[in-house]
């Protein structure tokens, strides 16, 4: 067994004979409680019999982590192959980055974690529903994938097949895929594909070349540790179809598991394992989209948020960029109705238009910062460019 599964299988061990309810004694412990006498007197046929049935608990006990280390890790790559590699390039010039990340392949063994689904699960997706409500249809759908999980006996965080969320721009389909991200606690990756001119940031750049590198994806399986984190295709339908190292083509292999099982990085060159990635994309549009690509998602449609929508959006907003600048002390816990009403009343389909008013807002409202010794509360005045964003902004047809 590998060093590394060893070592999760003790902890993992451990962590269950501290659940357990008779945690398992050593042989030299001297508890009559357990053995029925002291454990240096003769020992009877019954007290025998007594000693064997706990040590083939802490036996069955270690054998259960064992699995349960297995179950939750994943053979990432072959180490031998890393050694050919590492052989390889010893002694050429200009390859010292590369020979650093095979080297830390070779000391970090080669198995890789799997998050685990949570068991609260529902109660988490029930939390991201109340902050992104126009994402019910994408919640209920990742919620009956993760039912169906929690029948496994060693549920991972896998939503099975690709999905590619299709909704206006702003709509916060990347916001929503990190907070899902750290909701499961699984790493999230996004890449965006309009700015992504060739294939490069996701497969890497050959060691041929003087500016080699790995790709995103090599370096968040194999030197971030995460084997099934949830990696963002921003804006797929403008991707690159065409040049020399097309970003398109790069996809066609990882978004299929049959070949993400054998995924070589361009600079790294050994084999790994990319199959548990959990891939999503975001659009605005499908039909400019490739389509062997659109068949390799499976689409759900992000809904335009309603004014009830953003009557609950709208404080979240507020609330976590005043949390995220840790300015608590400075700021109001909440909106002011009247400043909400306002923010209502502009009829913004964009959320992140919303939080950019919003950031706006909050620096202008930071003159008045310590002036009286009170918590600061946005004011009309803190949002002068409104009339110009209402008149600029997509709108939403309520009412």
């Amino acid at each position: 067994m590998d060093e590394n599964l060893d070592l999760c299988a003790e902890q993992r061990s451990e962590h269950l004979m501290s659940d357990h309810p008779q945690n398992v004694p050593t042989v030299d412990q001297k508890d009559d409680s357990i053995f029925g006498c002291d454990p240096f007197g003769p020992v009877t046929e019954d007290q025998m019999e007594r000693m064997k049935k706990r040590f083939q608990e802490a036996k069955d006990l270690r054998m259960a982590a064992a699995e349960e280390a297995s179950a939750y890790s994943l053979e990432m790559y072959d180490n031998a192959e890393v050694v050919q590699r590492l052989t390889s390039v010893e002694r050429q010039k200009d390859m010292e980055h590369l020979r650093s990340i095979l080297r830390k392949m070779q000391i970090t063994k080669s198995r890789r974690e799997l998050t685990p689904q949570p068991r609260n699960y529902d109660d988490l997706m029930n939390r991201l529903s109340k902050r992104y409500p126009h994402f019910g249809d994408v919640i209920e759908l990742l919620r009956a994938r993760m039912r169906m999980n929690a029948l496994k006996k060693h549920p991972t965080v896998d939503f099975g097949g690709n999905l590619l969320l299709l909704g206006a721009p702003g709509c916060g389909k990347s916001s929503f895929l990190c907070d899902l991200g750290e909701a499961l606690g699984t790493k999230f990756s996004v890449v965006s594909c309009a700015a992504a001119s060739t294939s490069a940031e996701l497969t890497g750049l050959s060691s041929c070349w003087g500016n080699g590198h790995p790709g995103i994806v090599h370096e968040l399986l194999v030197q971030q540790g995460c084997a099934n984190p949830i990696f963002l295709l921003d804006e797929v339908e403008k991707s690159q179809s065409e040049g020399q190292q097309p970003f398109m083509h790069a996809l066609y292999g990882l978004l299929e598991k049959s070949f993400a099982r054998n995924f070589k990085d361009e600079f790294v060159n050994v084999t790994i394992n990319a199959s548990k990635i959990n891939w999503f994309a975001s659009a605005n549009d499908v039909n400019s989209l490739d389509p062997p690509i659109r068949d390799r998602f499976e689409v759900i449609h992000v809904n335009v948020p309603s004014r009830s929508d953003l009557e609950l959006i709208v404080p979240q907003i507020y609330k976590r960029q005043v949390d995220d600048h840790g300015l608590q002390h400075i700021y109001a816990p909440s909106l002011s109705d009247d400043i909400l009403s306002l923010l209502l009343k502009m009829k913004i389909s964009s959320i992140r238009r919303i939080k950019v008013l919003i950031e706006r807002a909050l620096a202008n409202a930071a003159i008045r910062a310590n002036q009286d010794g009170d918590l600061v509360h946005l004011v009309c005045e803190d949002f002068p460019d409104m009339r110009s964003e209402q008149e600029s902004l997509p709108r939403i047809g309520f009412i």
